[in-house]
């Protein structure tokens, strides 16, 4: 899959108190972002993360790139990345002291503004960018029936570094489930003569629930960095989870029965229809 990336700015703020305020123009749309630029920020000051607030969303603030197409942490966390760094040299100037706090209230000064961007123009020129990624499903299938069932499914990915396992491994984890709903439910019925959809809302569309998916999903990601793509060493996973699945389910089909079926959902009718080989 491709690698996306935009142009983001950040701010992070230490207060005299010692704790620290993020700040970028960018929003959350549940994909971990709420997590991970603090997460960031204290790992490159030397602070618990529970120090370290967040403030986004409100143009008001620096100008960053929007959340889609995995690219807020490689843009916007790298904007992140440099400007806690930026924090942290105006306060390695101050001098030395036991806390953030005493440093500050020793020299009297208020709050340090760190400033960091990210520009893609300037990382990676000339270079091709992707992640990758190797996803195995086992299916069951009922030959009289129809009924296709997801057993077992093992993802491998190389996507740079990642900066929390846990959030990315239920966002990968959620892509697996998205794409079996692609392989094996999901479909929009068009009217035939004017290409309509037939259902006007979502009421009718099938979509996996917790009887649908297995236990057995495991992530595992490539340990590696690369820098080329962004100073945080990511290159985003998001729809990496999903990209693969459909095409992994049909190939599980096809072992199972000797049917290739080329058209998705691969729904029951489909799978009655003639014999198995």
């Amino acid at each position: 899959m491709g690698t996306f990336r935009n142009p983001a700015r950040a701010e992070v703020r230490i207060r005299s108190d010692g704790t620290v305020v993020v700040a970028t123009g960018t929003q959350d749309i549940g994909t971990g972002t709420l997590t991970i630029f603090p997460q960031i920020a204290a790992d490159v000051l030397g602070l618990p993360a529970d120090q370290v607030g967040l403030v986004m969303g409100d143009t008001r603030l620096p100008e960053a790139g929007p959340t889609y197409g995995s690219s807020s942490t490689m843009g916007v966390g790298a904007a992140v990345l440099l400007a806690a760094r930026d924090a942290r040299e105006q306060l390695a100037r101050l001098g030395e002291g036991a806390t953030i706090a005493d440093v500050m209230g020793r020299t009297g000064t208020r709050e340090i503004v760190g400033s960091g961007a990210y520009d893609p123009g300037e990382h990676g020129k000339g270079l091709a960018m992707r992640v990758f990624g190797a996803v195995f499903l086992e299916v069951g299938v009922d030959p009289e029936l129809g009924l296709l069932r997801l057993r077992r499914v093992v993802g491998s990915y190389s996507a740079g570094r990642i900066i929390n396992p846990r959030t990315a491994k239920a966002q990968m984890s959620g892509g697996i489930v998205w794409g079996w709903g692609m392989a094996a439910m999901e479909q929009s019925r068009h009217e035939p003569a004017l290409g309509r959809f037939l259902a006007k809302n979502l009421a009718g569309v099938a979509v996996p629930v917790h009887a649908d998916i297995p236990g057995d999903i495991t992530i595992h990601f490539v340990d590696e960095v690369d820098e080329q793509v962004s100073p945080i060493g990511g290159r985003g996973i998001g729809e990496l989870g999903a990209t693969g699945v459909a095409a992994a389910a049909a190939n599980a089909v096809f072992h199972a029965t000797g049917k290739r079926i080329r058209e998705l959902p691969i729904t029951p009718e489909k799978l009655v229809a003639g014999s198995f080989s």
